[in-house]
């Protein structure tokens, strides 16, 4: 799914619980937001 939304060209995070080194190097400049989640912080990486 990353793949395609990137090929859209579609702003997106990722969400996770998993270590960083676990996503695949060509997601290394998707922002990564680590579980629990912080929403505010979210909210304010997508309004910018």
């Amino acid at each position: 799914m990353a793949e395609l939304l990137l090929g859209r060209g579609v702003l997106f995070a990722f969400i996770t619980g998993y270590e960083a080194w676990t996503l695949p190097g060509a997601y290394a400049h998707v922002p990564r937001f680590e579980k629990p989640v912080d929403l505010q912080r979210v909210i304010r990486w997508l309004i910018g």
